[in-house]
């Protein structure tokens, strides 16, 4: 944070000597950063992480006073705008298309047990629990950037622990479950057509070759258009057939006629086709308060903390509770067969 909001932007305060430091410049240096169009989140976030800074350089005798800690210093910036959530037929709608295509397991368990991404791709097969049905989050994948001497070799990646740093049991329900299942066998098959290529990490979601997945393609390549796809399935239309890409003429006309289904009935069903990942999650959370369960519950299934402090981690909710919540949401969904068409 202080990298790319105080050193690089401002360079001649990230020179000025600690004991010169004062009050106004730090001021007007966070002024120009809440004018500039940041999120009033992010320009707290470089505040907060100034000021430990220099408590720091107190603590250690390099600076008699900390000027962070001035209320003249204020901090502002856009508001963050509201998340677009699902409604239950539009999540409905979404889990209806999701088993079309290579990567729609790996949503389906976002929406339907709340993981962060990144946990949900660090989800090894020991995890997975059929008979109790549930998954046991305890790790997440981590990319790590490359150092300067790193950097042709692209990014390489580790299992880290959670977000709070604390493990999880989710219950899973039935029909995740089945895709789960139906994975798990195209995944054996994949190893076999890899051979000795296939770096098998026993990860639960991983590339023809057995590579963890590059969270940031998955949203543009995979959510959104199966989104718009969605938002047909909810039209009660069947989508438009497009043949395999090609220059024609024809081609294109197809292009453009399912685009305009897809816009006409987004529109129509108010569909939120412009959510990431992290709106899957969010709608799992969403969902379950909308049904009235215990917010320690909902707690719990996300490794979530509180809103106004950070739950204890040694506060576990009944396991009943969670699979009646699950079952809830089950329920609210609903899952109607998926029509034909749909490519």
């Amino acid at each position: 944070m202080l990298d790319l909001y105080i050193f690089r932007r401002a360079p001649g305060l990230a020179n000025t000597p600690l004991p010169k430091l004062t009050i106004p410049m730090l001021r007007d240096h966070f002024r120009e950063l809440s004018a500039s169009g940041l999120a009033r989140a992010t320009v707290s976030r470089v505040a907060r992480s100034l000021r430990a800074r220099l408590a720091h350089a107190v603590a250690s005798g390099e600076l008699r006073s900390n000027p962070m800690a001035s209320p003249l210093i204020s901090v502002s910036g856009k508001e963050k705008r509201p998340r677009p959530i699902m409604t239950g037929p539009q999540a409905g709608a979404l889990f209806a298309v999701l088993p079309q295509t290579t990567i729609g397991t790996f949503l389906a368990t976002l929406l339907w047990c709340g993981c962060r991404p990144g946990e949900a791709a660090g989800l090894q097969w020991a995890d997975i629990d059929f008979d109790q049905r549930s998954l046991l989050v305890r790790r997440a994948l981590v990319r790590i950037k490359p150092t300067n001497e790193q950097r042709r070799q692209g990014t390489s990646w580790d299992l880290g622990s959670t977000k709070t740093g604390t493990d999880r049991v989710v219950p899973m329900p039935d029909p995740l479950l089945a895709m789960l299942r139906r994975h798990r066998a195209d995944q054996a098959q994949t190893k076999l057509a890899a051979g000795r290529e296939y770096e098998d990490s026993q990860l639960v979601f991983a590339s023809d070759f057995g590579k963890p997945l590059h969270l940031e393609l998955i949203a543009a390549r995979h959510l959104t258009p199966l989104l718009r796809q969605a938002s047909v399935y909810l039209a009660g239309e069947s989508l438009l057939a497009v043949g395999k890409g090609s220059r024609a003429a024809s081609h294109k006309a197809e292009v453009a006629a399912r685009r305009a289904q897809e816009d006409r009935c987004g529109n129509a069903t108010n569909f939120p086709t412009g959510i990431g990942l992290y709106s899957l999650r969010h709608r799992f959370g969403s969902r379950l308060a909308s049904e009235g369960v215990p917010i320690k519950t909902i707690q719990e299934l996300m490794g979530h903390s509180s809103p106004v402090t950070t739950l204890t981690s040694y506060i576990h909710s009944d396991a009943d509770a969670g699979r009646k919540a699950l079952d809830k949401m089950e329920a609210a969904m609903q899952f109607p067969a998926p029509k034909l068409g749909i490519a």
